[in-house]
C-alpha cells in the first residue's frame, strides 16, 4: 500500500467537523451569509425577506429588520457603515447602519415574531432589478488597481461602485453604478449561442480591464 492510499485511508475514518457554535434565530430558510466590518460581523438572510446582523464576538443578533417582501438572494457590504441587501422583489437596497447605531434597532430574532413592526436602518438607495432567476448580484470597485492596493474591496471602498445583475431579456446583463443609480454597461446575450438565464456572476479587474463572469443554465 502507498503513502497516498495509507492517507486517504486515515482521512476517511475521521470524525465529521463539528461547529464550534451554532447561531439559531431564522423562522425560514437562510438564503444568504456574508461576513462584515472585518469579520466582527455576520449578516444572513432568510426566504421570508428578514436579515439579522450578528455579533460574531458575542454571538447575538445586534439588529433585526425585513429588508424584502421576497426572499434574500445576496448580501454584501459596501464602505464602512453601508449594507446591500438583494430580494426576489426585484429589488437591491442600500442601508446605512453604522455600529454606533446598532443600539437603536431590535434584536427579537424572526423565528420569535415576524409580526410586529421593526425600525428599519436609513434607506440611501434601491435599485429595481431583475430577481426572477435567482441570480445574486456581483460587486466591483472602479479602481483598475483595486487588487494591487486599498481599496481592494466593496467593503473597504467608500467611493463608487458597479453592480451586475441579469437583465430583462435571457442571457444580458446590466451594470449599475452606485451612488448614480444609473446603468453603466449592457452586455448583450452571445450571439449565435444558447445559454440560457443567467445564474451566477463575478466581477473582477485583471490586468487593468473589468472582467465579468457569468455562469448560464
Amino acid at each position: 500500500m502507498g503513502p497516498d492510499a495509507y492517507l486517504q485511508i486515515k482521512a476517511s475514518t475521521l470524525p465529521p467537523a463539528q461547529p464550534t457554535y451554532v447561531l439559531r434565530g431564522h423562522g425560514a430558510q437562510i438564503h444568504a451569509v456574508s461576513f462584515l466590518r472585518h469579520n466582527t460581523r455576520l449578516l444572513t438572510g432568510d426566504a421570508e425577506g428578514w436579515v439579522v446582523l450578528w455579533s460574531v464576538a458575542l454571538k447575538r443578533a445586534v439588529a433585526v429588520w425585513r429588508a424584502h417582501q421576497g426572499s434574500i438572494l445576496g448580501l454584501q457590504s459596501w464602505g464602512v457603515d453601508r449594507t446591500m441587501t438583494h430580494g426576489r422583489d426585484n429589488k437591491i437596497n442600500v442601508w446605512q447602519l453604522p455600529v454606533a447605531d446598532e443600539v437603536c434597532f431590535s434584536t427579537v430574532l424572526p423565528i420569535d415574531d415576524t409580526t410586529s413592526h421593526r425600525k428599519q436602518p436609513w434607506l440611501l438607495h434601491c435599485l429595481i432589478v431583475n430577481a426572477l432567476n435567482f441570480c445574486p448580484f456581483a460587486t466591483c470597485t472602479t479602481d483598475p488597481d483595486a487588487t494591487k492596493g486599498a481599496p481592494s474591496s466593496t467593503e473597504e471602498a467608500d467611493g463608487t461602485i458597479l453592480i451586475a445583475v441579469p437583465g430583462t431579456q435571457d442571457a444580458q446583463i446590466d451594470i449599475f453604478s452606485l451612488p448614480s443609480e444609473q446603468i453603466a454597461f449592457r452586455i448583450p446575450a452571445l450571439a449565435n449561442t444558447k445559454t440560457g438565464m443567467v445564474m451566477a456572476l463575478r466581477m473582477l479587474h485583471h490586468q487593468g480591464r473589468l472582467l465579468v463572469a457569468a455562469g448560464y443554465e
